[in-house]
């Protein structure tokens, strides 16, 4: 007798033992990875949090002490200010007579000694005869020239004649000490009349040196000082001042500083997201 084959797979079928899982262990299963996926959220849930906070505290600490280093570096710079602003209204007023060169040079001499950031300090007269205080090392010498010849005199007179209030010049290129100086000028009137304009220059290799005093926070970070986008005004490699630079370009491009970093600000493909990039400056200096 034949058995259909079909009959065989059901007899074979048959005998197979079926597997069964119980409600207790389905449950725990259930369960198990119900309680897993809640754990691996939280974790991932607390990573990303963590992460978010940390950049929020480097940015924090970051802002803090750019915020200090800012209010430092104001300070430095604006003693010098109010030096300029202090020994132009003395001769405004008459308590100086800018005729008088040897009590005028001796008073730009006692504002010099309270500020020895400043390197020079000038009275132009509006006859171009200028009363020049040099500091030189520990000392302070004051000489008497005409500028009638000197490049960008007569546009710095006539500069200041148009103003009425001190103000920030653009920078200078001072050949006879092959220095960069950042200055203030301060126009000086006495009832109508222009008598001339008084400097006071800080060279930007001093405050490179100042800003590397600030810049203590870490042994791995650098502070600067970008004037624009693309040339530096100060940085600590140029605190020896020791950086290339002449009349033609008197602050160095930001790839000539000899920093990769500062090199390569603007370019987004090294930028690290998350933690902030750079914004473009205005080019502005006060």
């Amino acid at each position: 007798m034949t058995v259909p084959i079909e009959d065989d797979i059901r007899r074979e079928t048959a005998q197979q033992p079926r597997f069964r899982m119980s409600i207790s262990t389905a449950l725990m299963l259930g369960f198990g990875l119900l309680v897993f996926t809640a754990a691996a959220s939280v974790l991932g849930i607390g990573l990303w949090s963590a992460s978010i906070n940390t950049i929020q505290l480097v940015r924090d600490r970051d802002q803090l002490s750019i915020d200090l280093m800012e209010q430092q570096l104001r300070g430095h710079i604006e003693s010098m200010m109010e030096a300029n602003k202090f020994v132009a209204r003395l001769i405004a007023a008459g308590n100086i007579d800018p005729n008088d060169k040897e009590a005028l040079g001796e008073q730009i001499r006692i504002s010099l000694a309270a500020t020895p950031q400043v390197i020079s300090a000038v009275l132009i007269a509006s006859n171009f005869q200028a009363t020049l205080v040099s500091r030189v090392g520990e000392n302070l010498t004051w000489t008497t020239e005409d500028w009638r010849q000197q490049k960008g005199i007569q546009e710095a007179i006539i500069e200041g004649q148009a103003e009425r209030q001190p103000f920030g010049g653009s920078l200078i290129w001072a050949d006879r000490i092959k220095a960069t100086l950042l200055n203030r000028r301060a126009p000086i009137f006495r009832s109508g009349k222009f008598l001339g304009a008084f400097a006071t220059s800080v060279a930007i290799s001093d405050l490179s040196r100042y800003l590397t005093t600030l810049d203590t926070s870490s042994e791995n970070s650098r502070s600067f000082l970008l004037y624009g986008d693309n040339y530096v005004l100060a940085h600590p490699n140029m605190a020896s001042g020791s950086y290339s630079r002449d009349k033609n370009e008197p602050i160095p491009h930001l790839t000539k500083i000899g920093d990769p970093v500062l090199e390569n600000i603007w370019n987004k493909g090294l930028q690290r997201r998350g933690i902030g990039s750079a914004g473009r400056t205005q080019g502005s200096l006060a």
